[in-house]
């Protein structure tokens, strides 16, 4: 299997647009319309989404928290990282990348990583089958720069 380069890039400005949308969605710097358009469109009904805590979680469950949480977080910065494209099978891709987060100095949790596992579909827009995501360890987040 190869994954060519342009393949790749099409894959990380899909990621990294996606978190470009949540950091505007949690900051208040979005439209409570682009929730649409920027987000949902791009999760498959049977989306199945795995929270770094473990639990499971579907696109209306996604809905439901992130219609509550538009401008909870005036301060978040997001980053990805390392993105890897692993395979592809037709049109559908699985890819590894990570996503750190800072959410300001004020914030308890403020510095979180974690590495997630994608399954998505190509397409306009790209839909997004399944997320699992897991905590990086203590050690790599804290060894991590998060000047971003």
């Amino acid at each position: 299997m190869t994954v060519s380069k342009a393949l790749t890039a099409e894959v990380r400005h899909e990621i990294e647009h996606l978190h470009a949308f949540f950091q505007d969605w949690y900051s208040g710097h979005s439209a409570v319309s682009d929730l649409g358009p920027r987000f949902l469109d791009r999760m498959d009904p049977a989306l199945t989404f795995i929270g770094p805590d473990g639990r499971q979680q579907t696109r209306d469950d996604l809905h439901r928290a992130f219609d509550r949480a538009h401008g909870a977080q005036a301060h978040l910065r997001i980053a990805v990282r390392n993105l890897r494209l692993l395979r592809t099978e037709a049109e559908m891709f699985f890819a590894t990348y990570e996503e750190w987060q800072h959410r300001g100095p004020n914030a308890p949790d403020g510095r979180t990583a974690r590495i997630a596992t994608v399954i998505m579909t190509r397409g306009l827009p790209f839909r997004w089958l399944h997320v699992h995501e897991t905590w990086l360890p203590d050690a790599v987040r804290d060894a991590g720069s998060f000047d971003f």
